[in-house]
């Protein structure tokens, strides 16, 4: 099964900002191969100021009924809903991961009638940040046939130039390692050799956490390890290609593929799993950065277990270095992974 609806609830308490409390109900479908989300039940109200929520963003599209079910396109990634206040400051009171007409929780967890719900709580010093999101629906999947379980995995991002023959203009080159629920990965970015004026860099973020990162102008990629969770489990892999103008970045993001554990088995989409003779998935979309270029994307399995056994350890990829990725020092960024509660006055366009 896979969850296609769930209640989503905030318990905001910061000393300066205001107590603040969000929920909604949050459904995802696919219509003619493209994916909907509908919010619906929207109560956001912030306590400290006696405001009651009078708009609602699902990124750049915005609603003020928020009496009547909101539904707006989405494609797979990474969706945040914003709530504005009469005084226009906001908040983001939900965020979540989509992918397949389907929610997962937190930590990459799938939804099951064994674990309906998933919380993320941050508790410290004049901050109580709490947000949950409880299954209420779902829908079936199709069973996969029995393979081998995937043990490696290689990545090739590679932007082109559709007004110059379709040359390339970066590549972005990963191995990544599934030994156990560790997931390690290193690789190489391969940026612009023309001069364009700007530095470039290229950052992996899988399911919400920020795995790897490229300093601006260099090719090495270093990775941090992701977890994956017991159980039945999806890694959404995005690429987060930024552009540099001194020491201000703008970073674009993509996906570029899914990892399923599903009944110890590795899938690329429900009910298809990586296989030898079927191994590989591709994408193909605009550069959001530049009308003028597209973004090629192909993902693919290299090293399967001899035989199919759901507990056994893979051996570990040897060039894989500890590291958690940030942004260096005297740099700024921003991007739509960017995730951050408080918001201030929206910014209506002209």
């Amino acid at each position: 099964m896979k969850c296609t609806t769930i209640s989503t609830t905030l318990i905001y308490d910061e000393f300066d900002y205001g107590n603040i409390t969000g929920s909604a109900i949050i459904s995802v479908s696919s219509k003619n191969y493209v994916q909907y989300v509908s919010v619906s039940n929207v109560d956001v109200v912030n306590y400290a100021t006696n405001e009651t929520a009078n708009e609602l963003c699902v990124w750049e599209n915005c609603t003020n009924t928020l009496s009547a079910p909101f539904e707006t396109s989405f494609p797979n990634g990474s969706l945040t809903l914003a709530a504005y206040f009469p005084s226009m400051d906001g908040i983001e009171f939900s965020s979540a991961i989509l992918d397949e007409a389907s929610f997962i929780g937190f930590d990459g967890s799938l939804f099951s009638l064994d674990k309906l719900c998933s919380t993320q709580i941050i508790n410290q010093s004049n901050l109580i940040d709490k947000e949950t999101h409880c299954c209420m629906e779902f829908t079936p999947v199709p069973a996969a046939p029995a393979n081998s379980r995937c043990t490696t995995f290689s990545t090739r991002s590679t932007i082109l130039n559709v007004d110059d023959n379709y040359s390339i203009f970066a590549t972005s080159s990963m191995n990544f390692s599934l030994n156990g629920n560790a997931f390690n990965s290193a690789g190489t970015f391969t940026p612009p050799t023309v001069s364009t004026g700007y530095n470039y860099s290229i950052d992996y973020w899988i399911n919400d956490e920020w795995v790897c990162d490229s300093y601006p102008g260099a090719t090495d990629i270093v990775c941090g390890t992701y977890n994956f969770p017991n159980g039945d489990s999806k890694a959404v892999i995005f690429t987060d290609f930024s552009i540099w103008s001194g020491n201000k970045g703008i970073g674009y993001l993509n996906v570029i593929a899914r990892i399923i554990i599903r009944d110890g088995q590795t899938l690329m989409e429900e009910g298809i799993p990586f296989t030898p003779k079927n191994n590989c998935m591709y994408q193909n979309f605009p550069n959001e950065a530049d009308a003028n270029q597209v973004i090629h994307d192909q993902f693919c399995c290299t090293a399967f277990e001899s035989t199919f056994d759901g507990s056994k350890q893979e051996k570990e990829m040897p060039q894989v270095s500890s590291h958690r990725p940030s942004v260096p020092a005297g740099l700024i960024k921003h991007s739509k992974m960017e995730y951050k509660r408080r918001i201030t006055k929206r910014q209506t366009k002209s």
